[in-house]
């Protein structure tokens, strides 16, 4: 009979290999533009046809990237799990919005779910992961919805609507404030719904 070749992994596990791939590639292309936008940070300088200014970008990434880290650290994740699970997820939200922007792709799930915690979980091993700490593996867990799909839709979203308000001719701080004022009404009333259905 037919014999059908297997592989050591499955397909979203040689997804979430490739997506890492893909982002290594577009961090590679994008190095001079992220240098040149790092030193106009430092500088203080502003073009008006970006949403942010450098400093505000880069001030959200690193300040927010630290929060976040801080939080996870707080709540009991290991203190390099943390990191590593959050570029994790900012790389598959990049590729997924390049995706989208690019293509078009009406495709919802189209990324490696899941896969963030069980990248960690196969290279490292639970033990060697969280050090024999619950808590950890806990925290870890509850992250799940991370990995499942919401935030790299809303990096998409984000991405689609700043190529339209260029494409339009827009003012990108007028969007951003649109998409930031959203951002926190759809927040603080999903938040509200969530509590009020439970």
């Amino acid at each position: 009979g037919h014999q059908v070749a297997s592989t050591p992994y499955d397909y979203q596990e040689m997804g979430i290999g490739a997506f890492l791939a893909i982002f290594a590639v577009l961090m590679w292309r994008a190095r001079g533009e992220l240098r040149r936008s790092l030193l106009a940070a430092v500088r203080g300088e502003r073009d008006e046809s970006e949403a942010l200014s450098p400093r505000a970008a880069w001030g959200l990434l690193i300040g927010g990237s630290a929060f976040m880290c801080g939080w996870l650290w707080m709540a009991g994740l290991a203190g390099w799990v943390g990191p590593a699970y959050l570029l994790l997820i900012v790389a598959v939200a990049v590729v997924y919005a390049r995706m989208r922007a690019e293509t078009g792709t009406p495709m919802i799930y189209l990324f490696p779910f899941w896969q963030h915690q069980s990248l960690l979980g196969n290279a490292f091993g639970t033990a060697g992961l969280f050090g024999g700490n619950d808590r950890s593996l806990a925290v870890l867990g509850s992250l799940g919805a991370l990995s499942r799909g919401f935030y790299p839709q809303i990096a998409a979203y984000g991405a689609e609507g700043m190529s339209i308000a260029s494409r339009s001719g827009l003012r990108m701080s007028r969007v951003f404030s649109a998409i930031a004022l959203g951002t926190v009404l759809g927040l603080a009333f999903g938040g509200a719904l969530y509590l009020s259905v439970c």
